[in-house]
This record gives C-alpha cells, sequence and structure tokens, in this order.
C-alpha cells in the first residue's frame, strides 16, 4: 500500500497521506490555490527523481550492468510454472497516450502506422491512427524511442531511452529505460530481437537508405551500418550518436560527439567529415534534411536547454549558417517558464513540398519560413514534442506528431491544427492510483494529468482528464465515491465531491507560503506568496475507518496532520504532528493510531494521540495551536532497519495487525529489496529479508492480501510478483503476469498497488496495478462475491490443528467492522463455548480457543456478526 516517492533536487520533497477514519483537456491546472503555470518545471526533474528511486545509493548512477543482471534472473523465471496465478486485465485508459518518440508509416500503405512509447512498447495501426492494438507485451523490453524501414518492407525498432542519462559534467549515468538492441519485424506483425544487437542499451536514432537495404543506428557508444538486415553490424564512428538522418541521394548526416558531421560515402569508415558554421558548446543537436532537395538541411540546436538557434545548410550540410539566433526572450519553444529542457524534448522536420519551411518541436510548435520568420503555434497539440513524421502518399497531406500526450495528426492541411490519435495506444506513465467499490479509477500520470475512468460509461476504459500537470497521489472515497483527492506538484492538491467536475483548495493559513527565486528557482519564505508544500509532488493515502477523516501532509520540514478533509462547508483545521522532515513514503495503521514515513535510509513510526473512540486527545482546547508547536502527545520514533541509505518506495501494514510491516525499497546495484517485521510497535523493530528468488530489482509496492496476509503481492521494476507464504524459511515469488484471453501482464515498472474490497454483500477484495509506461491493470482473481442465504457476507473460516486435542486457532477473515460473537456447538445444538468480540476492525483474526474440557467428538464453530458470518467443523480428539 502506498505513498509514492518522488524527489527534486535542491528541494526536499513532501509526503501526503489521507488517513480517514469515516469516510476511507489538456494540460492546464484546475482551479484551487494558484500556482504556477503548467509547465513550471522541466521534465529533467522527473528523470531526477526516477534516478532518486532507480540509481545506486553510493554511486548515484545506473550501472548497465546490474540491471542485465535482473533481466538475466527474469529468464530462469520463464522456466518454472506459475502458482496462484492472478489473472490481469487491462484497465485503460484507451484514449489517452504517453510520451512518444518515433512513429513510422508503412512505405506500401500510409494508412499502416508503428509507434512506440518509451516504457510502453510497440503499438500499430490500420486505420491511420484511428485506433491502436498493442504488438506484444512479452517482448524482452517495452523501451523504444526510434525505427526506420527498409526498400525490402522490413521494419526496425531501436530501444532503450537516451533522455536524462548525462550528467552535469556530460558524463553518462545510466538509463532509466534500458533497452535489449534492435528489433525486426517482416510481417509487421511480429518482432524478434537482433541476436547482434543484444548488447545495445541505448539505441537513440535509426535511419535507412532510400534505395538499399541498409540501415544506419546511432547508439551511445558509435554509429554503426548493416546490410545483411542486421545480422552483422560494423561501426564507422567512435562516440555516441543522437541522431542519424539519410538524404534521398543516400548521403548520411549524423549528430555524434556534440557535432554534426556528414559523409557522401557513409558505409565507409573514416569518410565523416565535421560540418562547419556550427559552433561547439550547444548540449543537443538534431537534423532534418528536405524530401524537396537533399542540399536543404536544417539543424535545431539546444543551448543549455533553451532554443540555441536553428541554422540552414544549401550544400548538402557540409556548412551551415544560422538563420534564427538564440537568445530570444520572445522565440523560445524549448523553454518552461522555470529552464529549458532541450535536452528532453527536441525534434525538428522540413515540409516535404516546401524546402524553406522547417517545423520546431520542444516544449511547444513552432516553425519557421523564408517569409515570415519564425513564429510559436497554438496548434492543439500536446506539450512537449518529440517526433515529426509526414505521409506524402495520401491526399491531403497527413503530418504525425509524437510527444508525451502520445500520437497527433494534423486537422488542417496547413499543418498548424491537430487532434490526438490515441485510441488504444496506452502508453500511459502513471504513477499513482486509486479506486472505488463500483469500480471506477483515477490516477495521477507523467504529464497527462489526473486521469478518471468511469465504468459507468460504454467504454469503460475511456479516460477523462481532471486535474491537470503531472497528476500524483490520488485517493477515493470509500464511504462516497463521488469524494476525490487528488494533487500534481508543488503539493497542489484539491478535492472534490463531485468526482472531478470541479475541485476546491484544503490548505490554511496555518501552513507556511512561498515564492519561487527568479532564475535559481528557490523557495524563499513569503506571506503573500503560493502555498507550496513541496517543490515537485505531494503523496497523499486516504484510509477510512469510523467517522473521523484526516489527512497527513509530509512537508519539507514536518508532517501536518488535517482534521475534517471531506467537510466541504470550511477548509480543514491544519495540526503539526512531527519534525519529520523530507518524507518520500507514508502509511497508516487501520485504527489510525500509527503513521509510518519513509524516506532515503530512514523510517519513523508516529504516533496519533486517540482515545478509544477514535478522537484526537486535547483537541477541543487546542483550536488556536500554534503551528510551529508539535501536536501534545505525538510521539515519532526511529525504526529504521539495516537499509543502508536506500530509498524507501513502499511500505505496507497488514490492517489487521500494525505490527506486521512490510518496506519496500529501490536502487540498483544491491541485493535485499524488500523486508518484514512482525513487531513494528516495538521500541527496536527485528527486520528480515524477505527476498527469496525474487530477482535483484527495485520494488515499488507492497500489498498483504486482506483474506490472508500471509500472501503478498508486489509490484516491482518488472510487474507484478507474488507470494503465498511471506513467513516462509525462504520466500517464493512467482511473476503474475497472466492475463485474460490469451494477454500478460507487461514487465514494466508498476509504482504502485491498490486493493479495493467489493460491494455491500460481496467478498473478497480486487487489486488494481499502476504501471509507467503501460496504464492501469486490475485483477479480480481474488474475488470471491459469496453470500450466504440471508443476504449477509460469508466469512471464510478455519480451526488449527483440526483434529485438536488442547487447543485449537480459530482464523477468520472480516471484510468490515464489526461486533463478533464466537460459538462453538456440538451437533446436538448445544452452546459449549462462547466469546464476544466487540468493535472489531476488518482484516485476519486469530482466536486461540481452549479445547481441554471438551468432550471428544465433532463441533461447529460459529462466527456471527451483524452482516457477516460463517463456520467450520472442528473433531476434538483426547
Amino acid at each position: 500500500m502506498k505513498k509514492i516517492i518522488y524527489f527534486f533536487v535542491g528541494f526536499a520533497v513532501s509526503v501526503m497521506t489521507i488517513f480517514s477514519l469515516t469516510q476511507k483537456n489538456k494540460n492546464y491546472y484546475s482551479k484551487t490555490e494558484k500556482l504556477y503555470s503548467t509547465k513550471q518545471f522541466s521534465s529533467m526533474k522527473y528523470y531526477e527523481m526516477l534516478y532518486k528511486i532507480k540509481a545506486n545509493q553510493i554511486t548515484g548512477k545506473i550501472d548497465d550492468a546490474d540491471i542485465i543482471n535482473a533481466k538475466n534472473q527474469l529468464k530462469y523465471f520463464n522456466l518454472f510454472k506459475k502458482g496462484f496465478p492472478l489473472s490481469w486485465q487491462e484497465s485503460g485508459p484507451d484514449n489517452i497516450g504517453g510520451r512518444c518518440r518515433t512513429i513510422l508509416i508503412d512505405r506500401n500503405n500510409p494508412n499502416v502506422l508503428y509507434a512506440a512509447g518509451v516504457s510502453g512498447g510497440i503499438f500499430k495501426s490500420t486505420n491511420a491512427g484511428a485506433s491502436w492494438t498493442t504488438i506484444d507485451d512479452g517482448m524482452p523490453t517495452l523501451a523504444f524511442q526510434s525505427s526506420c524501414q527498409t526498400v525490402d518492407g522490413t521494419i526496425y525498432f531501436g530501444s532503450g531511452e537516451n533522455a536524462g542519462t548525462f550528467g552535469g559534467g556530460g558524463e553518462y549515468e545510466g538509463s532509466v529505460f534500458i533497452g535489449e538492441g534492435i528489433f525486426k519485424s517482416t510481417d509487421g506483425k511480429t518482432f524478434t530481437q537482433l541476436s547482434s544487437t543484444t548488447t545495445f542499451t541505448l539505441v537513440n536514432s535509426m535511419a535507412s537508405d532510400p534505395t538499399k537495404n541498409i540501415i544506419y543506428a546511432g547508439t551511445n557508444s558509435n554509429l554503426k551500418y548493416s546490410e545483411d538486415a542486421g545480422t552483422t553490424w560494423k561501426n564507422l564512428f567512435t562516440g555516441a550518436c543522437r541522431d542519424v538522418k539519410v538524404a534521398s541521394n543516400g548521403n548520411v548526416l549524423a549528430y555524434m560527439g556534440g557535432n554534426i558531421y556528414r559523409s557522401t560515402t557513409p558505409t565507409v569508415s573514416g569518410s565523416y567529415v565535421k560540418s562547419t558554421g556550427i559552433a561547439s558548446g550547444f548540449n543537443r543537436l538534431v537534423i532534418a534534411i528536405s524530401p524537396q532537395d537533399p542540399n536543404y538541411v536544417y539543424v535545431l540546436a539546444s543551448l543549455n536547454n533553451n532554443f540555441g538557434g536553428l541554422f540552414q545548410s544549401k550544400d548538402g550540410g557540409a556548412s551551415f549558417e544560422k538563420i534564427v539566433p538564440g537568445g530570444s526572450p520572445i522565440f523560445n519553444p524549448l523553454n518552461v517558464g522555470a529552464g529549458g529542457q532541450g535536452d528532453y524534448d527536441l525534434c525538428v522536420a522540413v515540409h516535404p513540398r516546401n524546402k524553406n519551411r522547417v517545423f520546431m518541436g520542444g516544449v511547444s510548435y513552432a516553425e519557421w519560413n523564408e517569409t515570415k520568420g519564425p513564429i510559436e503555434l497554438y496548434s492543439g497539440l500536446h506539450a512537449d514534442l518529440h517526433w515529426f513524421t509526414f505521409d506524402t502518399i495520401s491526399n491531403p497531406m497527413r503530418m504525425y506528431v509524437g510527444n508525451d500526450g502520445g500520437i497527433y495528426r494534423n486537422t488542417n492541411t496547413d499543418f498548424t491544427m491537430f487532434s490526438d490519435y490515441n485510441i488504444g495506444f496506452n502508453v500511459t506513465q502513471f504513477y499513482a492510483v486509486a479506486a472505488s467499490k463500483e469500480g471506477n479509477i483515477i490516477g495521477g500520470t507523467q504529464d497527462n494529468g489526473t486521469q478518471h475512468i468511469s465504468k459507468n460509461t460504454t467504454d469503460k476504459k475511456r479516460s477523462v482528464s481532471i486535474y491537470g500537470g503531472d497528476g500524483f497521489r490520488c485517493e477515493i472515497s470509500s464511504n462516497n465515491p463521488s469524494n476525490f483527492i487528488v494533487e500534481s506538484y508543488n503539493g497542489n492538491i484539491g478535492r472534490s465531491q463531485n468526482k472531478g467536475s470541479s475541485f476546491g483548495s484544503i490548505l490554511d493559513n496555518r501552513v507556511p507560503r512561498y515564492k519561487m527565486e527568479s532564475g535559481t528557482g528557490k523557495l524563499i519564505s513569503d506571506p503573500k506568496g503560493s502555498y507550496i508544500l513541496s517543490p515537485f509532488n505531494t503523496p497523499i493515502k486516504l484510509s477510512e475507518v469510523d467517522s473521523f477523516t484526516r489527512l497527513f501532509v509530509g512537508a519539507d520540514q514536518c508532517i501536518w496532520m488535517v482534521e475534517n478533509v471531506f467537510n466541504f462547508s470550511k477548509n480543514p483545521t491544519w495540526f503539526k504532528i512531527s519534525t519529520f522532515s523530507n518524507a518520500f513514503v507514508t502509511e497508516v495503521s487501520s485504527d489510525g493510531k500509527y503513521l509510518f514515513a519513509g524516506k532515503n535510509g530512514q523510517l519513523a513510526r508516529i504516533k496519533v494521540p486517540l482515545d478509544s473512540n477514535g478522537n484526537l486527545f486535547y483537541l477541543d482546547t487546542l483550536k488556536n495551536l500554534d503551528p510551529n508547536i508539535v501536536y501534545p502527545g505525538c510521539i515519532t520514533e526511529n525504526i529504521t532497519g539495516n537499509f543502508n541509505g536506500r530509498f524507501i518506495t513502499g511500505i505496507a501494514v497488514d490492517r489487521s495487525d500494525a505490527n506486521r510491516l512490510l518496506v519496500t525499497l529501490g536502487n540498483y546495484g544491491n541485493t535485499n529489496y524488500i523486508y518484514f517485521t512482525e513487531n513494528a510497535l516495538d521500541a527496536v523493530p527485528t527486520w528480515v529479508s524477505v527476498q527469496g528468488n525474487l530477482p535483484a530489482m527495485p520494488v515499488y509496492d507492497a500489498e498483504f492480501v486482506y483474506d490472508n496476509n500471509n500472501m503478498v503481492i508486489i509490484g516491482t521494476e518488472f510487474g507484478i510478483w507474488g507470494t503465498t507464504n511471506i513467513k516462509g524459511s525462504i520466500v517464493a515469488w512467482q511473476e503474475q503476469n497472466q492475463g485474460v484471453n490469451g494477454t500478460r501482464f507487461p514487465r514494466v515498472a508498476t509504482f504502485e498497488l491498490r486493493q479495493v474490497e467489493n460491494k455491500s454483500g460481496d467478498t473478497g477484495s480486487v487489486i488494481v496495478a499502476a504501471t509507467h509506461g503501460r496504464g492501469i491493470w486490475e485483477t479480480h482473481t481474488l474475488f470471491a462475491g459469496i453470500k450466504n442465504i440471508d443476504g449477509s457476507l460469508k466469512v471464510k473460516v478455519n480451526a488449527f490443528p483440526n483434529p485438536a486435542i488442547s487447543n485449537t486457532t480459530v482464523q477468520f477473515s472480516l471484510t468490515r467492522k464489526d461486533n463478533i460473537n464466537i460459538k462453538v456447538l456440538s451437533l446436538t445444538g448445544k452452546l459449549i463455548y462462547e466469546q464476544k468480540m466487540p468493535n472489531q476492525s476488518p482484516g485476519v483474526k486469530n482466536i486461540k480457543i481452549n479445547t481441554s474440557e471438551f468432550a471428544a467428538g465433532n463441533y461447529i464453530i460459529y462466527i456471527i456478526g451483524s452482516k457477516q458470518k460463517g463456520s467450520a467443523k472442528i473433531i476434538v480428539q483426547k
């Protein structure tokens, strides 16, 4: 259960957990507290966050060898038959895309398209983008950023994502989405991995010769080419190659080693000559060659991630001159407000029939033509552009754009207006998810806001954007499913009582205000500034029991507690409960008495002063408590295990026993990624690794299964895994990738799992998973849906040992809070034993019964609640 975890360099990250003891488009902000523009923060902060989660905590880098080692261990699991398989189904969204860096138009049929997500795999369309289907969720990698097609129709896709892989000094620090070479298809249906390319972890760019079956691949180590359909490769240039283009006359231009190089004999090593006219010092360059005239070549430059200029060549790229200078305060399509991001999004293309018209992409869309010069266009495109391509066969001509919103196609012949073409292109990168008993789902995404998937519509996978920017944590009330909590960066938290149709703020004047210093991005205290709980994200968590609604907010200096978050008639009241700072992840015990908070290498337990009825002690006398003072009775204790400074990515609390705690960890280059304790409430808990046979990969979240608290499901770097016995001497983990109708759960980073109890009258639970690249998935495998004849919920009851001699333990699972009566009757109906258990919380119960005075024979154990009951037979021997 979770939290989610994020990072912003130089600032503290906030965490929010909502603890409720009753009540459990486009890129824009919904109107709550006014903060900054949607693109206030560079997308490089996104990579910094992922590095914090994935990079080794000592070196600060992601070593390709560590990822390859984990993937090699995954191959071993393919040999085993799956046990207790969870059967997964894709929940959506089927109309929202995600980051797309490559689109390929079939040279033989312009209605056939191929496109890929950077962490979601390859998709195909046969109707010019009107709808898409995934090629294969079981491919060795789902990270793709380049493609090409040779004259014989063979299709190639290059894997791995380059963006965000370089440090401030230009050194390679590892990719958060590593690849596994080049994949080839001769029929457009199946792709096979080229064995000669398995060591190509980043294939940044691909291109093909216009008349020969020659392919070029720009990797992070060199420029290569193949003349035998990828069977063998020859090196042409040593050094990272981020872009390669082939002109209609066969000449090749490439961006390598920080400069543009050109060759008229491109398969000859040593033939590449540095172009003139473009100074060194740019952090990224991209190339476009005119299809109309190969002598016209353009280069778009990024300087310190801002617009560095547009260069033109009229001699095939031998020499360039700058036609649009950089540094303009007016024209900068690469800027986001707080800084540019040219290393993340940069693309350029020439109009196929006008060599003097150029399209540029960065954060926004712009063009240059010989008559009007440069201009930024307001076109209906999603922010963050990565790829342009043209269908010149169809009439009228079509232009496709790949961006952070997926795939877009022009709606006018001048290529100034666009519409999204994302039906079925589910490569959405989710950070978090929440779900209701009715099956509705909301989730926070990278650069696609918070999405709402309603099961009350005809298309049950269709999504509506309800909150803009980068969406993070979110919650749906289990008591009133119309009540939502969502958030985006800066701690911009909104609450809604109408399923996201509108949002209001939950903040009050106790929360400090800040302003952002121009140029540095530093937060400065300012009474007239904005509410900024964290400079990037504020994860939240909602837990509902009894009749209280409480919200825990982990800001940069402390943790706040908020009362009455779902009282929409007034602003909630905020109280400081701990000085624990920079929390990344939080979780709350089911009784609301303990908050667990984690950050790099440290786990805290915070005791909340509640009476037996769930009320806060002292509340009536502390209405005007100084916000700088920690609420009386709140106790913060360090219960960190031997986590070695690791990033705590998830915390799971057994809802039937707060002593039972799981902690999941990130950071490649380690051995153990999940720890378990059964005495979390002791002064010094005992932590044990439950890594077992799990591959050495980051684990992001965990869930104790409600009806069997020894069964645990986890979300990892490579999908879903589970064990039937978390207490085993060697915990046996099994991959849970089975899908319905022959599909499979993809091996993709799964950041959050949420377990949802079903509607009244049902038993069991549904697990919903948020993947970072393939949308939302859910499984109903654990849902039983059994009712007694009288309509009450059927309680599962077991007794062990059975037969019993002197005692037996009765185990049963409650799906809701209830007053429970345990009765043991003989077969003649005589009452032998009775025990009353008031105010029992949901979860698994283990009750020991002394049978030493029972006569030998058969008995029936009854578990009786107000709306739930069950029974089991037991034998007593002497």
